[in-house]
């Protein structure tokens, strides 16, 4: 379903099967991510992924000629499987499922505590493909076969970005989110027996530790992706420029996604839904009528815009609330 291959062209159903095998696939071990560095096995996590990428490499490149160009898709998609089905089992074993007692009633009852949460993520990843979709709707060209649609100007800038991020999304997972949480539970133990003084203290280490991580997450990132505008400054052109500002929009997101879990960290999810709002409402209902009116800025400019105010947004939220942490533990405990 994903390739414009005409139906009619042999082998047109193996390649979009192949295809449909490797998104599948792409979106299964994006899932499954979210879940591994709840694991803390760092090493085993690392292999079973650098092992599935090896074999995705591996199995496009020996997949035989007969096959035609769904051999390749296949082979790449089968190693993205193995990493995700890897995973899962690593996952599965840490945390053995459970059947859980009336499944609707409890979706019911979480989406009532919980809704904010729910929402605030729906709402950021909207965000991401609000100004996609927008271009694709107003400027795409229609991929023969399929109901899909191209902007190629912005759409290979946009992955090219994804794929620079993919350090900073490595970092995060595996540095920032730890130190983030260690940085939490060393507070709660203080909370917990310490002197009003030493909460004090604690709390005041708690914020630096909390934005010390998240700067140390930009700065790591800011490598790459300077790395990367370096690189396309070589040939400096509209294509350059369209992906310059894709890369500074992804970096900028990369700091929105971190700053919203650092709010879920402390139960904030009231903070992070309006900094999602912030991000969709931006990059679905204010930039795009801006862009389509001044067709000579560059695309991605309001994607990088929302990025920025939601951003910031969430970062003052998170700042106005730290300091007052310790009293509102405390009131969730009275309650309880």
């Amino acid at each position: 379903l994903l390739s414009g291959l005409p139906v009619s062209v042999p082998g047109a159903w193996a390649y979009r099967g192949a295809w449909a095998l490797l998104f599948s696939a792409i979106n299964a071990l994006w899932m499954v991510m979210l879940f591994v560095s709840l694991l803390r096995r760092y090493l085993q996590v690392a292999l079973v992924f650098a092992g599935g990428m090896a074999a995705a490499v591996a199995l496009a490149a020996l997949a035989p000629p007969s096959w035609g160009p769904a051999g390749p898709v296949f082979g790449y998609g089968v190693g993205h499987a193995l990493a995700a089905a890897g995973l899962m089992a690593l996952s599965l074993a840490a945390f053995p499922p459970a059947p859980a007692p009336k499944p609707w009633a409890t979706i019911e009852a979480y989406l009532r505590k919980r809704g904010a949460l729910v929402l605030s993520g729906a709402f950021y990843y909207l965000g991401h493909w609000a100004d996609k979709f927008a271009f694709w709707i107003s400027r795409g060209t229609p991929v023969d076969g399929t109901p899909f649609a191209l902007y190629e100007r912005y759409d290979l800038s946009v992955y090219l970005a994804g794929l620079v991020l993919v350090p900073g999304l490595v970092y995060f997972t595996v540095w920032t989110e730890t130190g983030v949480a260690s940085s939490i539970r060393r507070f709660l133990r203080i909370v917990g027996r310490g002197a009003v003084d030493d909460i004090a203290e604690a709390r005041d280490r708690l914020r630096g530790e909390v934005f010390g991580e998240l700067k140390s997450l930009v700065l790591f990132q800011l490598l790459f992706s300077a790395a990367a505008v370096a690189w396309l400054l070589r040939s400096p052109g509209e294509e350059a420029t369209v992906t310059i500002v894709a890369l500074g929009g992804a970096m900028l997101q990369l700091a929105l996604m971190a700053s919203i879990n650092v709010l879920y960290y402390f139960e904030l999810q009231g903070r992070a839904l309006a900094a999602a709002s912030v991000f969709l409402v931006l990059n679905a209902l204010a930039f795009p009528p801006l862009a389509e009116t001044f067709r000579a800025l560059s695309p991605g400019l309001g994607y990088l815009a929302s990025a920025a105010f939601a951003n910031l947004l969430a970062l003052l939220l998170l700042a106005q609330a730290l300091p007052s942490t310790d009293r509102a533990l405390f009131l969730r405990a009275v309650k309880r």
